[in-house]
């Protein structure tokens, strides 16, 4: 119930094209309920079971990530770090391909928090899409830079068709994001810019000083890439 309060509270702070509205907050019989806009939209898991191998033309990459990057910079620009940004907390409408990121339910209201050790099983997010920093076996503490990490995930996947990282169990993922290379995104296909591959590169740097240090930073990279 605590985290669909904070979810309701922060959608409701935004006001932005790009970032779900929430319109309301009901409790019925108990249960927490969220009433979200109506876009038409559906999340990009779903939306890539339409394209072969489940990569995406990289324009349309583009474009969702530059939607991305600025909704973002409003969140960043508000001390808020969402923390479970990936593919099934990014809805789209298929027709305009217009994206918004939903879910802020593990979001955090601080600049930086340090996350406690805890048992892989237990820890905040999909696993296989947190930052190392958020594993708390980093001894380094959690910022907005983390969100930087989780969108290169899920950016690398939208174009492979593939996590960046797979292991057998939860330990091993942890350990892959803390210490494990990503295979080039050359790899999955050949038609990826070498500047787009280096900006995904970037965004999953193991150090959050050595990914982009602004959203905006990042946005004016992305449409530098589209240009091209």
């Amino acid at each position: 119930r605590q985290s669909f309060l904070l979810s309701y509270d922060l959608l409701e702070k935004f006001r932005h094209p790009n970032i779900v509205k929430a319109l309301d907050y009901l409790d019925q019989e108990g249960l927490p309920v969220i009433v979200l806009e109506d876009t038409q939209s559906i999340d990009l898991r779903q939306f890539t079971q339409q394209f072969n191998e489940k990569q995406l033309p990289v324009e349309t990459v583009l474009n969702i990530a530059i939607q991305l990057a600025d909704a973002l910079s409003v969140i960043h620009q508000t001390e808020v770090i969402h923390k479970d940004l990936h593919p099934g907390n990014i809805l789209i409408n298929v027709k305009s391909e217009r994206v918004q990121i939903n879910d802020f339910g593990l979001a955090s209201l601080l600049s930086r928090e340090q996350t406690a050790l805890a048992p892989p099983e237990q820890l905040e997010g999909v696993l296989a899409y947190i930052s190392p920093e958020q594993t708390g076996r980093m001894n380094r503490s959690v910022d907005y830079r983390s969100d930087f990490y989780t969108l290169g995930v899920t950016l690398y996947e939208l174009l492979s068709g593939q996590q960046p990282f797979k292991a057998d169990d939860a330990l091993g993922l942890v350990y892959a994001h803390i210490a494990i290379s990503h295979e080039p995104l050359r790899t999955w296909r050949d038609d990826i810019p070498q500047t787009l591959s280096s900006l995904v590169d970037k965004l999953l740097s193991k150090a959050a000083e050595h990914r982009y240090q602004s959203a905006l930073g990042l946005k004016k990279d992305l449409e530098k890439c589209l240009l091209m």
